[in-house]
C-alpha cells in the first residue's frame, strides 16, 4: 500500500512462456506500464514496479486499483489482477477491524480534532464508484471512528472538514 510519491513492486510468475501487457486501472485504464514483452515461464518471478502515476506522468489520487498482467496470446483469457491501495496523507492512517457483529465493520484513523479535523464522513466505493451512503465519523482529540454496515467492504475514501 503505497502513499502518494512512493513505488509499489507486484511479484508475479507465469507457467509458460508468453507475451504479456501490463497495466494499472481504477474503472478506466490509468496506462500500460509495458505492451506485449515477452517473459519466460516455469513459474519463474517476475517483478514489476508502478510509480504511482498515469500514463501522462501524473500521480493518480488515492483510491484502489488494479494491477493486471495479461497474456497477449491464445491465453489472454487468464489474466492476474492484483489490488493495489494508495494512499494520502487523509487515508495513510486509515484502518479497520473487520466483521465486529456480522457485517459491522469499525473503520478508525489517526487525524482529530488535534490535527485540525472538525468533521469526518466516509463512503464506501468498488472500482472508483460509491456502492453505498456516506457514513459520518465521530471525531475525537487524536483520531477519527465510525462503525461501517456492509456486507463486502470495497475501498474506502475519507472526507474530512
Amino acid at each position: 500500500m503505497p502513499s502518494l510519491g512512493e513505488t509499489t513492486t507486484v511479484t508475479w510468475n507465469l507457467q509458460n512462456r508468453h507475451p504479456v501487457s501490463i497495466y494499472i486501472t481504477s474503472g478506466d485504464e490509468i496506462g500500460p506500464l509495458l505492451k506485449n514483452e515477452e517473459f519466460k515461464g516455469g513459474y519463474v518471478p517476475h517483478e514489476t514496479v508502478w510509480d504511482g502515476k498515469d500514463s501522462s506522468g501524473n500521480y493518480v489520487p488515492a483510491g484502489t486499483y488494479r494491477f493486471i498482467v495479461e497474456p497477449q496470446d491464445k491465453y489472454i483469457k487468464h489474466k492476474s489482477v492484483t489490488e493495489i491501495y494508495v494512499v494520502d496523507d487523509l487515508t495513510a492512517g486509515i484502518g479497520m477491524l473487520p466483521n465486529l457483529e456480522g457485517n459491522a465493520y469499525l473503520i478508525y484513523g489517526n487525524l482529530g480534532s488535534n490535527q485540525g479535523v472538525s468533521s469526518a464522513s466516509l463512503s464506501i466505493t468498488e472500482n472508483g464508484r460509491s456502492i453505498a451512503d456516506i457514513y459520518t465519523a465521530d471525531v475525537a482529540v487524536v483520531f477519527f471512528f465510525a462503525a461501517v454496515i456492509w456486507g463486502l467492504l470495497g475501498g474506502f475514501i475519507m472526507h474530512n472538514s
